[in-house]
């Protein structure tokens, strides 16, 4: 579920997003905003509409990080409490299985550093 669809639900709850606005302690206009995808909503407004939709406070937050962030990491992070997005938690999932498969043990790593080393000065030292 996305911040708008949350959004949404706290709406029908409320009876419309004015009511909805008054409920979290904010301005219509910042609502409609972070409905749109243009901002987030304050962390405590977050809280409020967890508690008033019945979801996860730490989905509600993540979703609404989501909305503007731009950070790849960050949004790395954010994702996987967000229901719905199943997805997101795979490709984590793989990446995190790729890079622990296909990372050298400490070992190998010496030993190519070593041989890198090897090549790098019989190269350069002619």
């Amino acid at each position: 579920m996305n911040i708008r669809e949350m959004i949404e639900a706290g709406s029908a709850k409320t009876g419309n997003q004015k009511a909805l606005a008054q409920y979290l302690g904010l301005h219509e206009k910042a609502l409609t905003e972070a409905k749109g995808g243009r901002r987030g909503l304050p962390i405590d407004a977050c809280g409020k509409l967890a508690e008033l939709i019945g979801a996860d406070r730490w989905e509600v937050v993540s979703a609404s990080e989501l909305q503007t962030e731009k950070d790849p990491a960050k949004r790395a992070y954010f994702a996987p409490f967000v229901r719905g997005s199943a997805h997101a938690v795979s490709i984590a999932l793989l990446a995190i299985v790729t890079i622990c498969v296909t990372a050298p043990t400490e070992t190998q790593a010496a030993q190519r550093f070593d041989q890198t080393r090897t090549v790098l000065t019989t190269n350069y030292a002619t």
